[in-house]
């Protein structure tokens, strides 16, 4: 039934697509789109890796690849199958990421453009996306400056808004980092500043990081980041065992090659062996033991334990205040 005004019009049935505004829509939608980027990925070379042949978000689509070829191959692979589906693909929008390492003795090490390819609001790079993040928490802190500076605010009320408007920003999708201490040492002083900022402490005067803490009830966000770290781990353990992420998983505890020549990169999976061997020489909990990325079992274990959430959570607590 249509309405225009007060005039209603007749009765009709429909039996294609979804009525606009029906929260089952969006669902219904992305089942579909998988169905068409199924039959694409048939049509497309076939990969023995398990890099994702795709990112997709509601009606958006990047393609990556490890080879500039495949690429485009798969990009014609969604040309040609779309139709059929009554969808339509912009080539020209459609970004394709070609992932790749430089040599570690090259002037592109570092620099690869991948680095800088944005999904969902974060940089595929992690330092970049940090430094990102650095960025636009302090422009947002700059946003307020009247609000930090006025004296009729309570420091509460102050503190609230700061953990609503800013430091979301600062920490946006932290639990996907892998980063190395000097990164999250930058990260708790630009926490840090904030703080002073906000209260009002500026050079000379001097308060000591402990009773900034205190006085504001916060702690270093070095701290949030690794319980958002394992709690997105017990997600990806969650997941079908076919999932692109565990499949990533079983090949890392599985493979034999050799790694790459070079100084070795701090990534997620680093952080998470880190924290495990943090408890290598203390009590700890039977679980922990059980725990690891060094053999299958470790991990089938660790798959286990994720299952039951209450006992997931509970456990990311003790690793994250041991």
């Amino acid at each position: 039934m249509i309405r225009i005004g007060s005039d209603m019009g007749e009765e009709f049935e429909t039996n294609v697509g979804s009525p606009q505004g029906d929260g089952a829509s969006p669902v219904w939608f992305t089942s579909y789109y998988e169905a068409a980027l199924k039959e694409a990925r048939q049509q497309a070379p076939q990969e023995e890796v398990v890099l994702p042949p795709e990112m997709q978000y509601a009606d958006d689509l990047d393609l990556l690849d490890f080879c500039l070829g495949k690429l485009e191959a798969k990009l014609q692979a969604c040309v040609k199958v779309f139709p059929a589906w009554n969808l339509k693909i912009n080539e020209d929008k459609t970004e394709r990421t070609h992932v790749f390492l430089a040599d570690t003795k090259s002037a592109e090490a570092g620099k690869e453009p991948w680095r800088h390819s944005k999904s969902l609001g974060s940089l595929l790079d992690c330092a970049a996306d940090v430094q990102n993040r650095i960025n636009k928490s302090a422009e947002a802190m700059g946003s307020l400056f009247a609000l930090w500076k006025s004296l009729s605010i309570r420091k509460e009320t102050k503190l609230r808004l700061y953990n609503a408007l800013v430091k979301p920003i600062l920490l946006y999708n932290c639990g996907t980092w892998g980063l190395n201490k000097m990164w999250l040492e930058k990260l708790d002083a630009t926490h840090r500043r904030h703080l002073r900022r906000l209260l009002g402490v500026f050079h000379p005067e001097h308060i000591s990081n402990a009773k900034l803490y205190k006085l504001c009830q916060e702690e270093p966000v070095s701290k949030y980041i690794k319980t958002a770290r394992w709690r997105l781990l017990g997600h990806i353990l969650r997941l079908p065992k076919d999932a692109p992420a565990q499949r990533a998983l079983d090949v890392y505890v599985t493979t034999t090659a050799p790694g790459r020549r070079g100084k070795h990169q701090t990534g997620l999976l680093t952080m998470f062996k880190a924290d495990l061997e943090a408890f290598k020489n203390k009590p700890s909990r039977r679980e922990i033991k059980l725990m690891g990325f060094a053999r299958p079992d470790q991990l089938n274990n660790m798959r286990s334990l994720a299952m039951n959430k209450d006992g997931w959570s509970s456990l990311c607590s003790y690793i994250n205040n041991s």
